[in-house]
């Protein structure tokens, strides 16, 4: 249900600013970003992890899922892997 409406609160913010929805773009992660946070979060809870520490993976997963590219390709030269 919060995946639900998270995105489609944002299509509706991107639609009253007169925007491109970000869910429909090319290479966005907006919608997959919050699925991998929510089944982190219930299968935490499945297996006996708190509310609070699953709660705190989920959101970090779904950090790193809509922003670790972007992370990424900003990483100074020292940083990446040189092949």
């Amino acid at each position: 249900m919060g995946v639900i409406t998270g995105v489609f609160g944002g299509v509706l913010r991107d639609i009253f600013c007169a925007e491109i929805p970000l869910v429909f773009l090319p290479g966005e992660l907006y919608a997959s970003a919050a699925w991998a946070g929510a089944l982190t979060l219930v299968g935490l809870r499945i297996y006996g992890v708190d509310e609070v520490t699953a709660g705190w993976i989920g959101m970090a997963v779904v950090f790193g899922a809509a922003h670790g590219r972007d992370v990424a390709a900003r990483a100074p030269a020292a940083f990446t892997v040189r092949k």
